[in-house]
């Protein structure tokens, strides 16, 4: 019984944590997604406690924006107590933040490419 308190609390402060950083993040960028996008919401989309995305649209030459902010799994216990142990041996994966933004190649210039 006692693992699985300690299992839950590790779950609770792990997803607030996530939570936070990902919400710190969307407000220090959402000015500039403002001026950028046309679009009058930016928030997640639905998402698990370590991955969090969402989609932009409304902007010339580019179909979307899509911005996956992939953070440490902290709500699991085990994990990081396994990442503890072997972090002596490997490195493990930061918080990433990986945007995918494909471009309408019949109306771009090479010029704007190449600069």
């Amino acid at each position: 019984m006692f693992v699985l308190s300690i299992s839950f609390v590790n779950w609770l402060v792990g997803s607030w944590i996530n939570h936070r950083k990902a919400n710190a993040w969307l407000q220090l960028v959402t000015p500039v997604l403002h001026q950028q996008f046309k679009t009058s919401q930016i928030e997640f989309n639905d998402s698990t406690s370590s991955t969090f995305e969402m989609i932009l649209s409304g902007r010339q030459n580019i179909h979307y924006c899509k911005a996956l902010l992939a953070l440490q799994n902290r709500q699991s216990i085990h994990e990081l107590l396994s990442k503890a142990v072997l972090s002596l041996f490997y490195t493990f994966q930061k918080d990433t933040l990986m945007l995918e933004i494909p471009i309408k190649r019949e109306v771009v210039h090479s010029e704007i490419l190449i600069a």
